[in-house]
């Protein structure tokens, strides 16, 4: 009996170890903790140029001849880099400009810097002396400091259109409106301006203005116009008036007048001598010229002779 004990004593220990190795292959797994490893630092971005912009406003936005009037830069940094000392440059068109004239320096320098976000402006003053279409424009210099060193810099705003009519046409445009033709159109042909008014079938008037180089080529022109017709008083000015048939029934009637270097035409068409006689569209262009500061009032008073 004593050689059985060990065999079944080592059946026992392996029996043993089975069924703890079967308790272990489902036991739960072991879990292992991950550590997220520290991203690297970011390096700051290296600005390298610069970034801005500019605007141009005019007030007001359409000048008359004889206004003065403002144009207003702004000079914007919209990048990394700081920019300052700006130097503002006003330009005028091409070459001579009887349009407008400036009445401000047309250099102006800022003792500033400008960071991101931040804006400069300046302002120019102009004056429009005579009728036309030109452009303004403003050049800006600067200096410009990046990571990598400092440069200049520049920029400009543009050309903005600046269109001034000519006094001649708002005297037509405003005797048109008197006379009841407010749609009529005003024609500008080198140194002549005009208006065409159809009052009604049968009825049309006409105003026109013509400038000449100086007072003494328009008074040329009007005596070799005026011929034998005989010369009468308008306000101080010296006219004359015409008559003529046309196409029966039309009758043409002109009215015209010499005011410095001005020529001023009136002339009606009519099929009845009833609407509107000559001398009321000159009188209407008279008042007009005159509230235009082109003409100055100008009327002959004839005093009384008193004799003791």
């Amino acid at each position: 009996m004593k050689t059985l004990r060990w065999p079944l004593l080592i059946s026992i220990c392996l029996a043993a170890l089975l069924a703890l190795g079967l308790v272990l292959s489902h036991a739960a797994p072991v879990r292992t903790a991950v550590h997220p490893v520290a991203a690297a630092p970011l390096t700051p971005m290296t600005c390298t140029t610069h970034t801005t912009g500019m605007t141009l406003t005019l007030d007001p936005l359409k000048p008359r001849v004889g206004d003065t009037f403002a144009a207003t830069a702004t000079l914007a940094n919209e990048g990394c880099a700081l920019i300052g000392l700006p130097q503002y440059t006003l330009w005028l068109g091409n070459g001579p400009n009887s349009v407008l004239t400036a009445t401000s320096p047309m250099i102006v320098n800022h003792s500033l810097g400008l960071g991101y976000g931040e804006s400069d402006a300046v302002t120019f003053t102009l004056k429009a002396i005579g009728g036309g279409t030109t452009e303004i424009n403003v050049f800006a210099s600067f200096e410009v400091h990046t990571d990598l060193g400092a440069y200049w810099g520049a920029d400009a705003t543009g050309p903005a259109i600046v269109s001034v009519p000519f006094i001649e046409s708002l005297v037509l445009q405003r005797a048109a409106e008197e006379l009841g033709c407010a749609d009529a159109v005003i024609v500008e042909g080198g140194d002549h301006y005009s208006f065409d008014c159809v009052v009604a079938a049968g009825h049309s008037l006409e105003g026109r203005i013509e400038r000449f180089a100086d007072a003494a080529a328009a008074q040329a022109a009007f005596s070799a116009r005026q011929g034998t017709m005989t010369l009468e008083p308008f306000h101080c000015y010296p006219a004359y008036t015409w008559a003529q048939t046309l196409n029966l029934p039309l009758r043409e009637s002109g009215h015209s007048w010499l005011a410095d270097r001005w020529i001023i035409t009136a002339r009606t068409v009519d099929d009845t001598p009833l609407y509107p006689p000559p001398l009321r569209v000159s009188e209407a262009i008279y008042t007009a010229a005159i509230h235009e500061r082109l003409l100055r009032a100008c009327d002959v008073i004839y005093l009384p002779v008193v004799q003791k």
